[in-house]
């Protein structure tokens, strides 16, 4: 399954430019994650992860659907995608990896994600 194809598509494209000046349409439902390191935002698909800096992390969630969650100040996670939440520690796993929840995040995210 291509990031660019599916043959589904409910949501409108991401179109992005990655650091490498390609155009891209990412198929929004292939997101897993996306992450901001170093003002670069990582757009982490089931088959490939693509950097840009053409998106800061508030604008992008501004373009995507309701269930994707910010739950961190470098993290905007995919609602479906999530295996599981230790709620004790803070974390939730997504695809093998550990995001840690923020404080100031953590509130509207149990309230998204329907444990509140």
């Amino acid at each position: 399954k291509s990031v660019t194809d599916s043959p589904m598509i409910s949501a409108a494209p991401l179109r992005i430019i990655d650091v490498n000046s390609v155009s891209h349409n990412v198929v929004v439902e292939n997101i897993i994650m996306l992450s901001v390191s170093s003002h670069t935002l990582t757009i982490h698909c089931d088959d490939v992860d693509l950097a840009t800096r053409q998106f800061n992390i508030d604008s992008v969630l501004a373009q995507l659907p309701s269930y994707f969650i910010r739950v961190h100040r470098k993290y905007i996670v995919n609602r479906h995608r999530i295996d599981n939440y230790d709620r004790t520690l803070g974390f939730i796993h997504i695809d093998g990896e550990t995001i840690p929840i923020g404080r100031t995040y953590k509130t509207e995210f149990e309230k998204r994600y329907n444990l509140t």
